[in-house]
């Protein structure tokens, strides 16, 4: 497609979710999330080496963070993220529609490379052997940070009565944060005394 059509098509975007946004009912407060804007390359280089660390990423500090849109509007920061919050600082960054340079860091025989897609940013890091082959690859993607299990998702549900309209609001905060997931959300049975919701 022509720029100019990727521009207006941007725009039409971003114009429906600053719509939906302001359409959407009073939702229950959520917690605080941890929002982290950028990612450095040799940062997640030196991760990408970690066990686990490319199925549930964390920061420097150990904890989980909001990656994505909301991030790079609300800038590096603790703070409470509604689904509208989210909606329009989507619909910003659709906008602005300029594409991203990926942040490269090289190191001898391994690399990491990290690019702000229209979710967050996905990270790849590779190694490799003394023949030239790859020894090691990982990767994460914005979904890892966005629904990691003590993250936005959580701050946004932990509290919430075990209901319906919770199944709902679970389901509508994951679409926010990650609109590429396909969501079925189901409320379980009691768990050691309490309700689980599971995504």
């Amino acid at each position: 497609p022509e720029p100019r059509d990727l521009m207006r098509l941007a725009r039409r975007a971003a114009d429906r979710l600053e719509a939906l946004a302001d359409t959407l009912p009073d939702a229950p407060a959520p917690g605080p999330v941890r929002l982290m804007p950028r990612i450095d390359a040799g940062w997640a280089l030196r991760r990408l080496a970690t066990p686990g660390f490319a199925a549930r990423p964390v920061g420097a500090d150990g904890a989980p963070a909001e990656t994505g849109p909301s991030a790079l509007w609300f800038g590096a920061c603790t703070r409470a993220v509604t689904i509208a919050d989210r909606l329009r600082a989507r619909a910003a960054v659709l906008r602005l529609a300029l594409p991203d340079d990926p942040a490269l860091f090289v190191d001898g025989g391994r690399a990491c490379a990290v690019v702000e897609t229209g979710r967050g940013p996905l990270a790849l890091g590779v190694e490799l052997s003394p023949d030239g082959t790859i020894a090691h690859a990982a990767s994460v993607a914005p979904t890892e940070w966005l629904l990691h299990p003590d993250g936005a998702l959580a701050a946004a549900v932990v509290g919430l009565p075990a209901s319906d309209a919770t199944v709902r609001h679970a389901g509508r905060v994951i679409m926010s944060l990650d609109p590429c997931v396909d969501v079925r959300v189901k409320l379980h049975s009691a768990v050691e005394g309490r309700m689980a919701v599971h995504a």
